[in-house]
């Protein structure tokens, strides 16, 4: 999810309520407006809301809400957008577009103006609704995880929203919140870590892809996956003559934008076979991954050009290369001029070896 305006900066109810019509003037009529639940997030969004209103729009708003709901709301309600709003006396505000994709840079370029410009006709027929996002929320959670029967893990997130959720969730469909296994979900519900029943840290992208090896040879149906996710789901989705497509917004399914939904998931497939996470991620022959940093002047296509590779692909800010069978993605870091190197490979020397030689070209 992208922000279009300043972080962590006080929000006046003017500039509040542009925001709200500038989203609703460049996204369209029906949007969420979430927010955490302090007073400041809470008066925030309210004003929001009102500016969406403004514009003849219907704005659905749901307080005691994590970031990562906006997938599901944007779901759920069928809604063109949603605007997230976090903090104290000092607010961050997130807009996504339907299906809680991020802006494109026009949408927050067109959003900015119109907040800047001031000049808002306004519309009849705005409404504002308070919804209850949280019991429908739970009720989603309960339906995806199915039964969690023999499952005992510990769910740990310093949201303490995100836990009672998860917790709440496993202890309805026959689990149990302890032992070894352990998952780590961020406060925003976006990002998520495990550590397996023998100490070993398991990422976001690991469970990703050991999440889509089950679709792939339980399920038998299409996929289309990140490119950042391992390259043993290729020659997997291979063995079991299932179609997979890479790019670099993956999936629309929902767990893989709300971690709280990924966690139950994983959670449902461990009950379903009787194993622990270890034996769960043994589906998919593990990667040798090479990461590297490095500087350059150079804008990232330019970069891209010195590749010598079998296959690339660009969306203009990152890139995919296959290069001597091998997975390349290349992004920008959060440092202007500076750029992550990633290489997936078979075995770790490969990998290394893949890496080494690109950074040596870029420097």
């Amino acid at each position: 999810m992208k922000s279009f305006c300043v972080l962590n900066s006080a929000v006046s109810p003017a500039v509040a309520q542009n925001i709200g019509s500038a989203v609703a003037e460049v996204l369209g009529g029906k949007l969420g407006v979430l927010y955490c639940g302090s007073d400041a997030s809470c008066v925030t969004a309210q004003n929001i809301a009102k500016g969406i209103k403004r514009q003849g729009g219907c704005a659905l708003a749901a307080s005691e809400a994590f970031e990562a709901q906006t997938a599901f709301a944007c779901e759920h309600y069928s809604l063109d957008g949603a605007v997230f709003v976090s903090g104290d006396s000092k607010c961050s505000i997130s807009v996504c577009g339907s299906n809680a994709v991020a802006l494109t840079s026009l949408q927050e370029e067109e959003i900015s103006a119109l907040v800047a410009k001031d000049k808002f006709n306004g519309h009849r027929g705005g409404m504002i609704f308070q919804t209850d996002l949280n019991s429908v929320y739970y009720k989603s959670l309960l339906e995806t995880a199915e039964s969690l029967e023999n499952v005992a893990v510990s769910i740990k997130s310093e949201n303490i929203l995100i836990k009672t959720q998860c917790v709440r969730a496993l202890l309805a469909l026959g689990g149990e919140n302890k032992g070894r296994v352990t998952f780590y979900i961020s406060p925003s519900g976006l990002c998520l870590s495990a550590v397996d029943e023998y100490g070993k840290i398991r990422t976001r992208d690991e469970l990703l892809s050991v999440l889509y090896a089950l679709i792939i040879t339980r399920q038998k149906t299409p996929v289309e996956i990140s490119f950042s996710l391992s390259e043993g789901l290729d020659a997997l989705a291979k063995e079991n003559g299932v179609e997979i497509r890479r790019s670099f917004a993956g999936g629309n399914e929902l767990f893989t934008k709300d971690s709280v939904f990924l966690t139950v998931t994983i959670l449902n497939y461990m009950s379903q076979i009787g194993c622990g996470l270890n034996e769960l991620c043994s589906i998919l022959p593990e990667t040798a991954v090479s990461r590297k940093s490095f500087a350059s002047s150079a804008d990232i296509l330019k970069i891209a050009d010195k590749i010598e590779c079998e296959n690339l692909v660009t969306d203009g800010s990152s890139v995919f290369a296959k290069v001597h069978g091998s997975n390349v993605l290349l992004t920008p870091s959060g440092t202007r001029g500076r750029y992550c190197l990633e290489v997936q490979a078979a075995d770790s020397e490969t990998a290394r070896e893949i890496a080494l030689n690109l950074t040596d070209i870029y420097n």
